[in-house]
């Protein structure tokens, strides 16, 4: 094996400290297989960003995020085309991207699989939401990205939720995300979306949530889009229209197992970019944080981002 240099950001805060207790084990793990292995400790987002960039202004081949979902988003915008790997060490609630990498979900046997892995082009969703939404500080237009799996509605309101309390902090995965969605039904309203398909096409309707896609799963294992692929240049837009509070807690327990594509309520599209409008505006979900408001557009990146999957995804 060629040697190679990488960077392990720790988010010292996921799943309660989990990602700094397999630190050590981590180190000695690369080192043995001939690896230069450098540990940052970033404490904030713009930080986790600035020691991205300098991973890759030092030419190292991957960064290793110890953490869930959630930074690693912040890793993107530093990582887009170079030729520094992203690759995530399952550390956190969801942990639903390495998931879909085919990681395992405990970190040890992640980074295992990791030292026989292999570069991936990801695509990447480029998230722009108005110079007029509620939540932008920006005269103009405020540009993110998403790895995994955005949305508005019902799922970014368990996501605020789960966010926001500390009593679920002992669980995690779906277990974290069912006690989320138990506290948030009573908030279960349609809302009134627009949805622009491509520039040019528009539709109007009353949905439950909307989620735009580049992965398949989110929410600790909501398989929502099960045929989802990270390289195929396409969002795939999951759309719930409107139903009563009784049918969808009847039928939301599919979607752990991807048995929803057929209910009635329930659609899915494929496309490059979509605009989302709602009347009031709603908040948005991007790899677990909510950080934005509607109105919002979403546009494909494909293949400019690196990551590290094992060799049969």
């Amino acid at each position: 094996m060629i040697p190679v240099r990488v960077t392990a950001i720790v988010n010292p805060a996921a799943a309660r400290g989990r990602a700094e207790q397999v630190v050590p084990a981590a180190r000695a793990m690369w080192e043995r297989a001939g690896h230069d292995f450098a540990v940052a400790r970033p404490s904030d987002p713009e930080e986790v960003r600035a020691v991205a960039r300098q991973a890759v202004e030092a030419g190292h081949d991957a960064v290793l995020a110890f953490s869930g979902d959630g930074m690693l988003s912040d890793l993107v915008p530093a990582l887009l085309g170079s030729r520094s790997a992203l690759a995530p060490v399952p550390c956190g609630t969801g942990n639903d991207f390495a998931a879909h990498l085919g990681l395992p979900r405990r970190p040890l046997p992640a980074l295992r699989a990791l030292l026989q892995s292999r570069p991936l082009a990801a695509d990447v969703l480029e998230v722009t939401e108005a110079a007029d939404a509620p939540t932008s500080s920006s005269p103009g237009p405020a540009r993110r990205y998403c790895l995994n799996i955005a949305g508005t509605g019902f799922d970014a309101r368990v996501a605020a939720w789960l966010n926001e309390t500390r009593g679920h902090r002992r669980l995690s995965g779906k277990a974290a995300y069912i006690w989320g969605v138990a506290a948030t039904l009573r908030r279960l309203t349609p809302q009134r979306t627009r949805l622009v398909w491509d520039g040019d096409q528009t539709e109007e309707l009353e949905t439950m949530m909307v989620a735009v896609c580049n992965a398949r799963q989110y929410g600790g294992g909501m398989k929502i889009a099960p045929m989802a692929d990270i390289t195929d240049g396409l969002l795939d837009v999951c759309v719930v229209e409107r139903l009563s509070r009784a049918a969808f807690v009847w039928a939301f327990p599919r979607v752990f197992w991807g048995r929803h594509l057929s209910h009635p309520s329930f659609r899915q599209r494929r496309a490059r970019r979509v605009r989302i409008e709602t009347e009031p505006p709603q908040p948005v979900l991007i790899d677990g944080d909510v950080v934005a408001q509607t109105p919002i557009e979403f546009v494909v990146r494909p293949g400019a981002l690196r990551v590290l999957a094992p060799q049969d995804i």
